[in-house]
Order: structure tokens, then sequence, then C-alpha cells
């Protein structure tokens, strides 16, 4: 299932290898076309999946080997429920969560057109879910959330910081409360 209807809907879903429960879902004010004419399809669906265990190879979750995780072949998620519109075969999420290995949390949002396969998706991870230990960051309330998009095609999908990301500038921003914070 995950392989063959999710892969269409976003990278992180074909990366589904085990589930708890079986996926449901709900479809609402569908048109779907007879003749495969994707540009007709229209649809309002709610998908409910929970656990899982997602691959820890996928393109999506690359940046796991960073994460410090343990877990070689799946790493355990759990993904919030998803709703998606579908108006002439363009899927637009409303934002959901996938939040990996309990730790790190992935906010989803964006949209894969089916017409001609291509995908533009957002999400973001903390900065030091990367890995990254940075001593200017340390005694912040807050983590940095890295920025990363999800763009290409449904088959080849590739992730990327989102190009408006300025580490130098959080930084800076961050010494100077810092140092207000002192005096």
């Amino acid at each position: 299932l995950t392989s063959r209807l999710l892969r269409d809907l976003g990278p992180v879903l074909a990366d589904i290898r085990t589930i708890d429960h079986p996926i449901q879902a709900t479809m609402r004010n569908a048109t779907i076309p007879l003749d495969s004419d994707l540009r007709r399809l229209n649809a309002d669906v709610h998908i409910e999946i929970g656990r899982v265990g997602l691959d820890s190879g996928s393109i999506t979750l690359r940046l796991l080997s960073l994460f410090n995780s343990s877990h070689a072949g799946t790493v355990p998620a759990f993904i919030d429920p998803i709703d998606l519109s579908i108006r002439k075969g363009v899927v637009r999420y409303d934002t959901f969560r996938v939040v990996i290995d309990d730790k790190y949390v992935m906010p989803f949002s964006g949209r894969v057109n089916l017409v001609n396969r291509s995908i533009n998706l957002h999400t973001s991870v903390p900065l030091t879910g990367l890995g990254y230990s940075i001593k200017e960051l340390r005694g912040l309330v807050d983590d940095i959330d890295v920025p990363l998009r999800v763009r290409g095609t449904i088959e080849t999908p590739k992730v990327d910081v989102d190009p408006s990301f300025d580490l130098a500038k959080i930084l800076q921003d961050a010494a100077l409360s810092a140092i207000g914070d002192a005096l």
C-alpha cells in the first residue's frame, strides 16, 4: 500500500515499512475521473496512520544518521492525522506532524502535483537533531528549527535546507539577546 498508493502523496508516506494499526482513510467531495485524467481529480481526504516504522535510509530521513538513532532498518515514528485536499490533480496538505523516535518533530506541509508528478513540500528539523552542538546555542530555551524543502518529482525527490535559513543571523541574534540578558 505505501509503495503504490501513499508514494504519490509524499516521500515520507512512501517510506512507511510497518504499521501498528490499519491505515484509515475517509474521502469526501470526491470527483474521480473514470478515464484516468488526473486533471479532473478532486477530493477532501482524511488519513489516520498512527505508529509506524519508517525506512531509516529514506530520502526524507537520511538525516537520521545524524540523529544518533539506534535503529538500523526502521525508525519508530508517529504520524498525526493528515488532512489534504485534491483539486485538479494537485494535493495540498494542511500541516501534519511526524514524530520520529519520540524525539524529533517534523511538521510537513506543501503540495504534490499528481498531473506532472512534481513535489514541493516543506518541513523542519531541530538543529540539535542534526547533530550540531554549537556553544552559542547552549542555554537557549528553544531549539532552532532548520527549514527543509523536499522538491523534485515523486520518483526522485531531493531534500535541501531552505536557502532563506541564515544560521549566522540566528547566532548573532542569540548572542545579542544573551548579552542583553546579562546586562
